[in-house]
């Protein structure tokens, strides 16, 4: 059988022989016998074809362009790759607010453009059908990675570590918000450590939670400009989680943190027996955290630039959560750092944060080991 040539680009056809038709494997188009038939098909080359020479080839028959095309689709691989790693990076510190929402908006639409331009690029006709495949060069690299990381390269062998940690850490705390039973009472993390004697409370006058919120809110701002810190702004999507999470606490009649990892943290405080004056209810809960080292890190740390304070306060309880998001916190602070190390080398995470923290260490009455 006679080679045919595509009218379109010259390039030399193949027979397919379970359709019964031509292809063309540049410009991936069809042609019937009959379409071969017409114009000449048969006697006419175009023009750039008949003029154009044989390909240099080198040693051992290598085609030059082919080389080149096989290592610019192996940097395109690369590079989108990469791209898929920073524009991960990128919408990540955009959702735990680590950046300004417009700056991160563009620069996040930004790199999604860029990387639809190189998946386009690949996916030509010029790269398509070159070697290696994406799929080749991805799975080559993540093996290269989980090697390097076990052999114990850095930095692969730390970021394995890393890893390792924090997945054991989220499986504790799973673990520990699961049963009941390793949770820390509510005495034994919020002041007063017991509770006080039933009185009969006078009249309370008509404040509002929100306004308690509000001077809670207000007394925090104050130790932070006391300390020499910018206050924290409002957040009405944050109140939302953080009342979630209060009334949560209220339901449950425990104090307990989020998970580590979430997008926001929290300091803690509760009585379920309740009965506190709502006109010194606020400045309970301030000088409760303010007098414990380790919430009073948090609220005095620096880099936070976002807070809200939610109170429950009812029949189940008194209950309240001051809330920030995490992507502002950066390390955090010096002396929470110390105390996690500490927890760390001690049981590897093996045991509970909270219940290391207040049933080993016996914190908040004893805080040596942690100023020392």
């Amino acid at each position: 059988m006679r080679q045919e040539r595509c009218p379109s680009c010259g390039k030399k056809l193949y027979y397919d022989s379970s359709l019964l038709f031509w292809r063309c494997k540049r410009c991936k188009r069809i042609y019937t016998h009959h379409d071969l038939q017409i114009k000449h098909i048969y006697t006419r080359r175009p023009h750039n074809i008949a003029r154009r020479s044989r390909p240099r080839r080198g040693p051992y028959g290598t085609n030059h362009n082919n080389l080149f095309s096989s290592i610019a689709k192996l940097l395109l691989c690369l590079l989108a790759i990469a791209g898929l790693g920073i524009t991960a990076w990128t919408g990540y510190r955009l959702f735990t607010h680590q950046i300004d929402s417009l700056t991160g908006i563009l620069i996040f639409l930004t790199e999604i453009g860029l990387l639809i331009w190189i998946i386009r690029v690949l996916r030509s006709p010029r790269f398509r059908l070159k070697k290696p495949s994406f799929n080749l060069v991805f799975w080559s690299l993540v093996a290269i990675a989980l090697a390097c990381a076990f052999v114990g390269i850095e930095p692969m062998s730390s970021a394995k570590s890393r890893a390792t940690s924090y997945a054991g850490q989220v499986w504790q705390t799973i673990i520990v918000s699961s049963q009941s039973s390793t949770t820390v009472p509510v005495e034994q993390v919020s002041p007063p450590s017991k509770p006080p004697p039933p009185v009969p409370t006078p009249q309370l006058p008509n404040i509002s939670v929100l306004e308690l919120e509000q001077e809670t809110f207000r007394l925090i701002n104050n130790e932070r400009e006391r300390a020499g810190i910018l206050p924290t702004r409002w957040d009405d999507k944050l109140y939302k989680l953080s009342k979630a999470h209060t009334e949560n606490m209220a339901n449950q009649g425990r104090l307990f943190h989020t998970p580590t990892g979430a997008s926001y943290a929290e300091n803690a405080w509760g009585a379920s027996w309740g009965g506190i004056n709502r006109v010194n209810l606020a400045k309970v809960i301030v000088d409760s955290w303010m007098s414990s080292p380790l919430h009073r890190a948090w609220i005095l740390h620096g880099s936070l630039r976002t807070s809200v304070v939610s109170i429950v306060d009812d029949n189940r309880g008194q209950y309240a959560s001051w809330t920030f998001w995490t992507g502002e916190a950066g390390a955090g602070p010096a002396l929470v750092r110390k105390a996690y190390n500490l927890w760390m080398s001690e049981t590897g995470g093996s045991i509970p944060w909270l219940k290391w923290l207040y049933e080993i260490k016996g914190y908040p009455s004893n805080t040596s080991w942690l100023l020392q």
